[in-house]
């Protein structure tokens, strides 16, 4: 069995999300063939996106993952994924001016 690396891991995961949450949609290619795709999650805009990672979780849950109850508790189990990724909520003050 061939050795999966971490980033091919997680390339699957991400396609197979896509395509159970947001479904498939036809991609020309540059033959011409039209091939059934995974959704592109770049194509959500803020409230999308987030439902979509509510659904990830949900799925995610149900299979056992277990994910910390504040993201303090996250970012000590995984903070390079997190930090690189996602920004961090600011515990500045928001101007509403």
């Amino acid at each position: 069995m061939p050795l999966i690396t971490s980033s091919v891991a997680e390339k699957t995961l991400h396609n197979e999300f896509k395509e159970r949450i947001l479904g498939l949609e036809e991609v020309r290619l540059s033959s011409g063939e039209l091939r059934l795709e995974p959704i592109s999650t770049t194509s959500l805009d803020r409230d999308e996106f987030s439902q979509y990672i509510e659904a990830v979780i949900a799925i995610a849950v149900k299979a056992g993952v277990h994910f910390p109850d504040n993201i303090e508790d996250f970012l000590e189990v995984s903070p390079k994924v997190i930090t690189e990724f996602l920004p961090l909520p600011s515990t500045e003050p928001v101007s509403c001016a």
